[in-house]
């Protein structure tokens, strides 16, 4: 028998925080593709140094507070991206309250493959910061010389390091007499709140930054290819961003989710692979003697193979002889044919349709039959069995000859 095989892959923030000495200039870069549009991309690839490692990887580069501090963000896997939009300057009247908010409840939308399929993502946003901006300067509006002073001065509490009720300032603050770049992590949806202690004549928020964390989807239950969502935001008074009465020049933030999904599905057999012969178990020496009357239960022939599967896929007969839902053997005088059945038995970590594991599941040559891993299965021996059972034994052995025939099995990606 020749059995050829087809592949087919088509913080920890403090009020003990540092204030920099001067106002550092903060530029940017951000994937931008309107006002106040930003790209947010995620990767899996599977690793065969970390095979129970199926993530998705970040790959949207940090910019604003997680570029500055990139060690107050890994651990906790947040990520921050500068938004370019800025809030519309207004009067603060002295006594006033600015509450600021984030979303912070997960949001979850749907990203959509080109075959339409789909994958729920959530994102909750956990962190906001920006540059405000004041005029005249600050030391003018507190009479206060020194410019850090002056800041802690215009607001109860202290400066905007130092936000009150849930919420806790982040490292770093940068000023100058006319600027101060905060940034604050939220625990909760609600508010948090500064007072300001003098009248401001103009303030405005510009560089809005925000910190987000992402649940992505099960890369193992997803096609390879490219997932696409877009979710967006409202920033301005009972939006969901509030800069407390402020509004926004561009009211909208829209995030666009891109999420690439690259899979490997392997089988390397070894040499001679390619040429079965079917015995009976234990050799065919105990039955040469015994005549017609003794014949073995059955023929049988296994092939073992490795695999790598971080996928699902689906596996399917081709036939020299078709005989039903089998392939069949055909004897040399051309007037007898015998079925084989087909199976395989999968390593731990993949499942058939009906998440049970795979052992000596049929395979047949109308209907593909689907395995889906529950990890990345990675460099593990998999075994292709094949069988003639006791009545097509006794016709094999009525008519006499011998049996031959190809099986084809072909492994495809494209569920």
């Amino acid at each position: 028998m020749s059995a050829t095989t087809v592949f087919t892959q088509h913080p920890k923030i403090g009020r003990n925080a540092y204030i920099g000495a001067g106002f550092y200039l903060l530029m940017f870069t951000v994937s931008s593709v309107t006002a106040s549009e930003v790209n947010i991309t995620a990767r899996f690839l599977p690793d065969s140094n970390n095979p129970n490692v199926n993530n998705f990887e970040n790959t949207t580069p940090n910019t604003g507070y997680c570029q500055i501090n990139p060690t107050w963000c890994s651990s906790d896997r947040r990520f921050s991206i500068v938004i370019p939009n800025r809030t519309e300057a207004a009067r603060i009247p002295i006594n006033q309250s600015i509450g600021l908010k984030v979303p912070y409840s997960w949001r979850e939308l749907q990203v959509t493959h080109s075959d339409g399929s789909t994958q729920p993502l959530k994102i909750r946003i956990v962190g906001m910061g920006a540059t405000q901006q004041l005029y005249p300067e600050v030391t003018t509006i507190t009479g206060e010389p020194n410019a850090i002073i002056a800041h802690d001065k215009l607001w109860s509490g202290g400066h905007w390091l130092y936000p009150q009720q849930a919420c806790s300032g982040g490292s770093g603050g940068r000023y100058t007499d006319w600027a101060f770049y905060f940034f604050w992590t939220f625990a909760s949806a609600n508010a948090c709140i500064k007072t300001a202690l003098f009248e401001i004549p103009s303030m405005y928020f510009g560089e809005l930054n925000i910190m987000y964390e992402l649940q992505t989807p099960n890369p193992l239950a997803m096609s390879m290819g490219l997932y696409r969502g877009q979710l967006t935001y409202n920033l301005g008074p009972n939006g969901d961003f509030v800069f407390g009465d402020a509004t926004a020049t561009d009211p909208n933030i829209t995030l666009n989710f891109t999420l690439s999904v690259q899979h490997t599905l392997q089988v390397i057999f070894p040499a001679g692979a390619d040429q079965l012969t079917l015995a009976p178990q234990g050799g065919w020496l105990q039955w040469l003697y015994n005549g017609p009357r003794h014949l073995p239960e059955k023929l049988t022939a296994n092939q073992t193979y490795q695999q790598w599967s971080s996928t699902r896929f689906k596996m399917q007969l081709q036939c020299q002889y078709t005989l039903g839902n089998n392939c069949g053997l055909q004897n040399d005088a051309g007037n007898t044919q015998v079925a084989v059945k087909t199976s395989v038995t999968l390593p731990n970590g993949l499942l058939d349709s009906s998440n049970r594991p795979v052992n000596r599941y049929p395979l047949t040559n109308n209907i593909p039959s689907v395995f889906q891993p529950t990890r990345y299965v990675n460099d593990e021996r998999a075994t292709l069995h094949f069988e003639v059972d006791k009545p097509n034994v006794e016709q094999m052995a009525a008519s006499g000859g011998r049996f031959r025939g190809d099986v084809t099995i072909v492994w495809d990606s494209q569920v």
